[in-house]
C-alpha cells in the first residue's frame, strides 16, 4: 500500500523531522541501556511498525514481561509496551526533553529496570537544536508535516522489505530494515563478504531525513566503502548519482512528487541502483581474490 507524498512542501518537514529525531533519542537510550550490546550498535536501533504507526525498540525483559519503547511519528507521542500492548504513553506536545526524561525514567524504574546503562553517554554528538536547548516539542504546529513524515515511513517499509527479500540468498546477506538514532535514517545493508562489519563491502539502501546535502527526505543507495568507482551505468530511473558530501545515488522527495506513479518510481530506483553497486563491489572482491 502506498499513499502519495506531496501534501506538504518537501522542505517544510525539516523542523518537525528535527523534533522527531530528538524524540527518537529516548528509543536509542532504551536500547543502549536495556539490551545486550552488539558489535554493530544495532541494539540501539528500532523498527517502523505500520500497525502501530510508530518506531518501536527491540524488547527487554522486566518482571517476566517484554517491554518496548515506541515513538508515534504523526503525534510525537512516546509509548511504552508490555507484552505488545500499550501500557503507558506520553504526548510530547508542549513538553521538553527534561519532561520526556522524567517520564521515561519513571516508567522504567516502575517496571524494575536499573538505569545505569540508560544514563550512559551516546557514542555520537547530536546537533544543536531548539529541543536540545530546552525548547518544547510542537505536534500541533507541525501536524500536517508529521503526518507526511509518517506516510513516508509507511511507504518505504514494504519496499525495503522487498529489497531485503530479493537479496536473501546473498552471503552474508542483508540485515533487518532498521532505523538508527544517530543519523535517523531507515534502511538495510547487504553485506557481500565475510569481514569485520566496519570494513565488509556491501550495499546500503534506505530513506534519509533532511541533512546538509538535502533539506528534504530522500531515498538513497550507496556502495561501502563510499568512494568513487569507474563503470557506473547511466541511470534510467528518476534517481541521480551523488558525489558531493557523500557518495551514492539519491531520489529526493521533491523529484518523486512530480512522478505520476510514485511507488513505481521508488521501486525502480532501488531495483536499478542496488544491482549497480553490487556488481561493482563483487568485481572488486573477485579481483582481489585472484591477485
Amino acid at each position: 500500500m502506498w499513499t502519495d507524498l506531496g501534501a506538504v512542501k518537501p522542505k517544510a518537514v525539516v523542523e518537525p523531522a528535527t523534533q522527531l529525531h530528538a524524540a527518537a533519542q529516548w528509543l536509542g537510550r532504551f536500547g543502549r541501556g536495556m539490551s545486550p550490546p552488539r558489535e554493530d550498535d544495532s541494539h540501539t536501533s528500532f523498527v517502523w511498525s505500520s500497525a502501530r504507526q510508530a518506531f518501536v525498540t527491540d524488547a527487554a525483559t522486566a518482571n517476566g514481561k517484554a517491554v518496548q519503547l515506541g515513538l508515534r511519528a504523526a503525534s510525537l507521542m512516546l509509548l511504552l509496551f508490555e507484552d505488545g500492548e500499550i501500557a503507558d504513553a506520553l504526548s510530547l506536545h508542549g513538553k521538553t526533553d527534561l519532561d520526556a526524561e522524567s517520564w521515561v525514567r519513571g516508567a522504567l524504574q516502575k517496571r524494575g529496570f536499573g538505569l545505569s546503562g540508560f544514563d550512559a553517554n551516546a557514542p555520537y554528538a547530536m546537533p544543536d537544536t531548539k529541543i536540545s536547548r530546552g525548547g518544547k516539542y510542537d505536534a500541533l504546529k507541525f501536524a500536517g508535516e508529521l503526518a507526511e513524515i509518517s506516510r513516508a515511513y509507511d511507504n518505504v517499509q514494504p519496499i525495503l522489505d522487498a529489497v531485503r527479500a530479493r537479496y536473501a540468498d546473498v552471503t552474508p546477506g542483508p540485515d533487518r530494515v532498521r532505523s538508527w538514532p544517530h543519523h535517523f535514517d531507515t534502511g538495510l545493508f547487504i553485506t557481500l563478504e565475510e569481514a569485520p562489519f566496519e570494513t565488509a563491502r556491501g550495499v546500503g539502501a534506505g530513506l534519509a531525513v533532511p541533512d546538509k546535502a538535502y533539506q528534504e527526505f530522500y531515498f538513497y543507495t550507496y556502495p561501502w566503502p563510499r568512494h568513487p568507482r569507474d563503470g557506473m551505468a547511466k541511470l534510467k530511473s528518476r534517481g541521480r548519482y551523488q558525489t558531493e558530501g557523500f557518495y551514492g545515488a539519491v531520489l529526493p522527495v521533491s523529484t518523486l512528487i512530480k512522478q505520476k506513479n510514485q511507488k513505481a518510481a521508488v521501486e525502480t530506483f532501488f531495483e536499478e541502483t542496488v544491482p549497480i553497486w553490487k556488481s561493482l563491489l563483487e568485481r572488486e572482491i573477485a579481483a582481489e581474490r585472484r591477485s
